[in-house]
């Protein structure tokens, strides 16, 4: 993507300035895949290994060098109203677990509602991979919230990948 100079539509064509184009391109953080999810996801999985899935990325190619930033984000996380009962929050890649995000847990017996925005630096090996933002349960079913947004909505639950800066 060229880099438009200050005068209006004017586009950088020498090589000298498409070299400098293209190094402020490689270092400015931009968004690589996103993907929101606007249904609330009932969690009964109590496996780390064959989680739910709240919100499956789409597959982008890495170069294996550059890092990358993961964000997920869920409005509302809602274990089972059961003291001491947990939704876990998982980040996988390819469809497997790389590890744990967050733990949202019912203190005492009663309904608690946790909202969760979360995020994890990584360096991709070169390839295609996906990333899901995933949950278990322990205690009882629970539950991740999403909606459409507006007027007492609940906005979209996402996972967001950009380059990191």
């Amino acid at each position: 993507m060229p880099i438009v100079v200050p005068t209006p539509n004017t586009v950088i064509t020498s090589a000298w300035g498409k070299s400098v184009a293209d190094a402020l391109n490689a270092i400015i953080p931009h968004e690589l895949a996103y993907t929101q999810s606007t249904a609330t996801k009932l969690v009964t999985v109590g496996v780390e290994a064959s989680a739910d899935a709240v919100v499956i990325g789409p597959a982008v190619t890495y170069d294996g060098a550059t890092p990358v930033i993961v964000e997920c984000f869920a409005p509302a996380v809602v274990p089972a109203a059961v003291a001491g009962a947990n939704v876990m929050l998982w980040l996988y890649q390819d469809g497997v677990s790389i590890g744990r995000l967050a733990t949202v847990q019912t203190p005492a017996a009663g309904v608690f509602i946790a909202p969760v925005h979360l995020t994890r630096r990584i360096t991709p090996t070169a390839g295609s991979h996906q990333y899901t933002f995933a949950a278990t349960v322990n205690g009882g079913n629970g539950n991740v919230f999403a909606g459409t947004g507006g007027l007492g909505q609940y906005q979209p639950s996402f996972i967001r990948v950009t380059r990191a800066a």
